[in-house]
């Protein structure tokens, strides 16, 4: 067993036939333990708080616990109310015949119940991992009841295939419970992932005995959501997903012991099958006798090497029913919209290291990217990023040489413009 570290080494391969030579396969191996930095932050705005998380996950799964719940009217009568368990980004793929499915829903229930029938490559980690810490951002404005918090982190799938850019945005208004998310991801390996599936699992604990949730839907605002009963009739919670994504988005309020606590334990690819039949349906079960919880599918498709998906979408909860919670969800949709915060780039308008647009890479493209540099020639178009063709996250001489070395001795092709980093500066190209 390897401890931490950096290693090197070599496989030799021995060749039957005289006629061809040995050959030697250098094999370097990077071992990192399962760490954690610190991982959740708790915002609050006016009477409520929120914990967030670096990887796309809020709450923690502990009832009244000051880690995770979104904590509603703390300062008033409704202290005790934490409608939010907890909600998680659901991912998965497919490679050849096998299937991948990560999501760190449920919180600590999911090492514990992985059924025994799962492959041992989905059984190993299905949690995602973090990069780096998360950031807090307080950008509210001097008026009282304007701006938002932010808080921003970087994470990946456990075998690194994909990554991805959680960040969260809660409007400061002390009457205002929204939580607006929004998740970028992209393929970071050299492989094509198919039936690339993003949605999400929501655990609203809207009554404190879950005896009495039943749930809903707003078609006019694709709108899934959960109601308690007895003396919480009032409370409504629920997610919206910003519209222009996946036409194909669809939902569903089911039976809690049916899909995360069955007998066979926590399966996450029943997760997976359930959310791919949600291909613009929706779901909605009621009991009053039950525990509840949502499941979301907001995207299925094929990610090539370098392709980015975004997601946004916004929660809510309402002490004032469903009208309440409507008037919320649209005051989130308007919040984007007013800060920008979800405005999305066309599909595939540009390529990595065509500089010039031209829709080829050659010594044009060099050039106007020397041109850019030195003096203050046209941007890369039709995004910055389009210049960046050795994907380091920066436009600058070393995209000319790199392009200048393609086109004249067979160096490496431009790369994927570097997905991630160019969110804040014009958007990803495409790979070339």
């Amino acid at each position: 067993t390897l401890g931490q570290g950096n290693y090197s080494g070599a496989i030799t391969v021995d060749i039957d036939d005289a006629l061809i030579d040995d050959f030697d396969i250098t094999v370097n191996v990077v071992v990192a333990c399962d760490y954690y930095l610190p991982e959740f932050a708790t915002v609050s705005s006016g009477c409520w708080a929120i914990d967030l998380y670096n990887t796309p996950q809020a709450g923690s799964g502990t009832d009244n616990n000051s880690i995770g719940n979104m904590t509603y009217y703390a300062c008033g009568a409704d202290s005790t109310l934490h409608p939010l368990y907890s909600e998680a980004l659901i991912v998965g793929w497919k490679l050849g015949s096998e299937l991948y499915v990560y999501t760190d829903n449920s919180d600590d229930h999911m090492g514990d119940l992985l059924p025994a029938s799962l492959p041992a490559y989905q059984r190993l980690n299905a949690r995602m991992r973090a990069l780096g810490e998360i950031t807090v951002t307080d950008n509210t404005e001097p008026v009282q009841g304007t701006g938002y918090y932010q808080t921003e982190g970087y994470f990946c799938t456990p075998d690194s295939v994909v990554h991805g850019k959680a960040e969260y945005f809660i409007p400061f208004n002390q009457d205002t419970a929204v939580v607006i998310e929004k998740v970028m991801l992209w393929n970071e390996s050299q492989v094509t992932l198919t039936d690339f599936l993003v949605g999400e699992g929501i655990d609203w604990d809207i009554e404190i005995d879950s005896n009495f949730d039943a749930g809903g839907f707003d078609p006019s605002r694709e709108l899934i959501y959960q109601t308690g009963g007895g003396a919480q009739s009032s409370v409504y919670a629920g997610l919206a997903p910003q519209s222009g994504q996946d036409g194909a988005f669809g939902g569903a309020v089911l039976d809690n012991p049916a899909w995360i606590y069955p007998d066979t334990g926590y399966n996450i690819v029943d997760i997976y099958d359930t959310l791919t039949n949600l291909d613009g349906s929706y779901v909605i079960f009621s009991d009053s006798n039950t525990d509840l919880n949502s499941v979301f599918r907001f995207y299925e498709g094929t990610m090539n090497p370098g392709d980015t998906v975004t997601i946004c979408k916004v929660k809510a909860v309402s002490l004032d029913g469903l009208t309440g919670l409507q008037e919320l969800i649209d005051k989130g949709i308007a919040f984007m919209e007013n800060y920008g915060i979800c405005q999305f780039m066309g599909d595939c308008d540009g390529r990595c290291g065509d500089a010039n647009n031209d829709q080829s890479v050659n010594v044009s493209d060099a050039v106007w990217t020397i041109n850019y540099v030195f003096i203050g020639g046209a941007e890369p178009a039709p995004r910055l990023a389009c210049g960046d063709a050795n994907s380091d996250g920066a436009v600058n001489v070393s995209d000319a040489v790199w392009v200048i070395n393609y086109v004249f001795i067979g160096g490496a092709a431009p790369g994927t413009c570097s997905p991630g980093s160019w969110d804040s500066n014009g958007g990803d190209c495409c790979p070339f």
